[in-house]
């Protein structure tokens, strides 16, 4: 493809910069950036009226093609895109990948690629906002644990349910016990 009449398209992600695509698109030769979404050159349907026979519209990742919005249709809308961009003759470059749209056997590669990177695209990001997960780690008083081990130990008391409930008027489980203090005596 010709160098010169490439469009490269950036979009702003979590995880990707707008700047950094940028820089290297224009080290792969694009003629222009065209960044997508808030503080942009202006929309996709803008770009795609950009296209003509022969233009090659490169990006870094070719999922950031698609609008980011609820998950379930981000595919359906990237489909859809890269349908009207190849219906006016322009040709779609991933740049990381190499793959382009210009052979059929790298476009099925491509889409596959692309799809992969929207199901992965969000995995983690609740978690990755709100902190740590799961159970909070517990603390315990010092003076509890020779109680505990008393009750744990205590003949009187068969069975681990027969410790449970004077444990759990201590705040422990038998389970925690058991860590503590191994098997019962």
């Amino acid at each position: 493809m010709n160098a010169v009449d490439a469009i490269g398209v950036v979009r702003e992600h979590r995880r990707l910069k707008a700047k950094g695509q940028a820089e290297r698109l224009k080290r792969s030769g694009c003629r222009a950036i065209y960044q997508l979404g808030k503080g942009g050159s202006g929309t996709r349907a803008q770009l795609e009226g950009l296209v003509r026979g022969g233009t090659v519209v490169r990006l870094i990742h070719t999922f950031l093609l698609a609008e980011p919005m609820a998950k379930g249709r981000r595919r359906r809308d990237l489909l859809a895109a890269m349908a009207r961009i190849e219906e006016r003759g322009g040709v779609i470059e991933d740049v990381d990948s190499g793959l382009t749209t210009a052979d059929t056997q790298q476009r099925y590669q491509l889409i596959e690629l692309a799809t992969e990177h929207l199901a992965r695209d969000g995995r983690g990001l609740r978690s990755a906002e709100n902190g740590r997960k799961g159970r909070p780690l517990k603390h315990y008083d010092p003076d509890l644990w020779p109680k505990a081990e008393a009750i744990w130990n205590n003949r009187k008391l068969k069975t681990w349910a027969d410790t449970a409930k004077p444990l759990r008027k201590l705040g422990l489980t038998p389970h925690e016990a058991w860590r503590k203090f191994g098997a019962r005596t």
